[in-house]
């Protein structure tokens, strides 16, 4: 796609989105860069889209992105200098990245770009009964072990209505779409390498396809529509994409729910912290952090500014002071008590004492 940065849609962010050990300011702004861009990059080379963050840095702005290598990608006088720049240094790279993708290509004996490709046009899903056709809009779920209302509208203009699932009724998706062979475009597609394999897609996923017009080529009139399910090739294909599909819904679903489940644990400890640094000011109000011991997670030291205000067994906070700390660290540091664990959340390991970790407290409200 072609992508300026007067198309740019800035987010703010506040203290609190980034744990303060990460190379992010504590405000800035948010924003997307496009997997697609920039738009002479064919397709098949795209990537997920990019989240990036702006923050002022060293009297500059800076620009990186937040979910790879956090890598700075601009930095200039302006935000929107910065994010300039930052278009730049992606598309020089992903410019590389597409040619380097292409000679690969050719050193395997393969077209620089695949030379077939299927991209689904249109679709609608019907539910076929013995009465009538209808196109789907809405699937109601309703009480368990009553069946699903399917929300419908008439194919020749008529009202909204509803079908209840059951015997006799069926749902079926049908796709229309476009062949493209060597023909320049660069759709959205299912790319192949060979024509027996897009015709076999396409006989197993399209109700109906036609040719790009600008292709040079056209497969035979005898493939023109899809086969039916008896060829024991298609269901093979079929059966296999089928666990490919829910191999990689179970791969997306694991690595997304490990995002959200480091996230939260960055937050709760983030809070934890927090809480802990209230305790303890309720006793020491100089209170800048504290060091534990992460084998038994207990609290050895507490510092201010460039002081220990007390230290394991002193007198200056009360026994039941440390107890209820100890307490709630047992459940700050559940998910996680080992050095890169404890790193990663923004603690400093004690450079003479082994397995003493030390945090600085937010400020006080």
């Amino acid at each position: 796609m072609s992508a300026t940065t007067d198309q740019v849609q800035f987010a703010a962010y506040a203290p609190g989105r980034f744990a303060e050990h990460l190379p992010f300011a504590q405000r800035g702004y948010l924003f997307t860069l496009p997997g697609d861009f920039p738009e002479e990059t064919p397709a098949h080379t795209n990537v997920t889209d990019w989240e990036m963050a702006v923050y002022r840095a060293h009297g500059e702005w800076e620009v990186r992105d937040i979910n790879g290598n956090r890598k700075v990608w601009g930095i200039g006088p302006s935000r929107r200098v910065a994010v300039g720049m930052a278009f730049q240094a992606v598309a020089r790279k992903r410019r590389y990245r597409a040619a380097d993708i292409a000679d690969r290509r050719a050193a395997a004996g393969l077209e620089t770009v695949p030379p077939y490709m299927v991209e689904v046009t249109a679709g609608v899903t019907l539910v076929l009964t013995p009465q009538a056709v209808a196109h789907l809009f809405r699937i109601e779920a309703t009480d368990f072990g009553h069946p699903a209302r399917y929300h419908v509208t008439d194919p020749d203009g008529g009202g909204a209505y509803a079908i209840t699932a059951g015997e006799g009724v069926e749902l079926r998706t049908l796709e229309v779409g476009l062949l493209h062979v060597r023909c320049g475009c660069d759709p959205e597609a299912t790319r192949f390498e060979n024509e027996a394999d897009a015709l076999a897609y396409i006989r197993e996923e399209l109700s109906t396809w036609a040719m790009c017009e600008n292709s040079p080529g056209a497969p035979a009139e005898a493939d023109a529509q899809p086969d039916e399910d008896d060829d024991p090739d298609i269901m093979e294909r079929r059966k296999e994409r089928a666990l490919q599909a829910t191999w990689d819904g179970l791969t997306d679903n694991y690595e997304r729910s490990y995002q959200d489940a480091q996230t939260a644990r960055e937050q709760m400890t983030r809070a934890g912290v927090a809480m802990i640094g209230q305790v303890i000011r309720g006793q020491l109000p100089a209170a800048t952090g504290m060091s534990v011991r992460a084998e038994d997670l207990a609290l050895t030291a507490v510092h201010g500014d460039g002081d220990r205000l007390w230290a394991e067994n002193g007198g200056e906070l009360p026994g039941e002071t440390v107890h209820n700390v100890n307490a709630y660290l047992t459940d700050v540091l559940t998910f996680g008590r080992d050095e890169e664990a404890l790193t990663d959340l923004g603690w400093a390991e004690d450079e003479h004492l082994s397995g003493v970790f030390t945090i600085a407290f937010p400020p006080a409200p």
